[in-house]
C-alpha cells in the first residue's frame, strides 16, 4: 500500500499520511513515525518543494 505525506508533525517526529486505492479513493489517514514508513518516490517542483510518497515497511 502506498500513501502521500500530507503534513509533518513535530519537526519530522510523525507524518500525516493519506492512503488511497488505485482509483484515488481515500482508504485511511494515519499519523506515523518515520521508522514506520519507507520513502519510495518524491515529487519535485521547480520551487524546490517536494511531496514524498511513502509505503509501510
Amino acid at each position: 500500500m502506498q500513501g502521500t505525506v500530507l503534513e509533518v508533525h513535530g519537526d519530522g517526529k510523525a507524518f500525516e499520511i493519506e492512503f488511497s486505492d488505485e482509483q484515488g479513493q481515500t482508504l485511511s489517514f494515519l499519523a506515523l513515525p518515520p521508522e514506520q514508513i519507507v520513502l519510495v518516490w518524491r515529487f519535485k517542483k521547480n520551487s524546490g518543494f517536494q511531496w514524498p510518497i511513502v509505503s509501510p515497511p
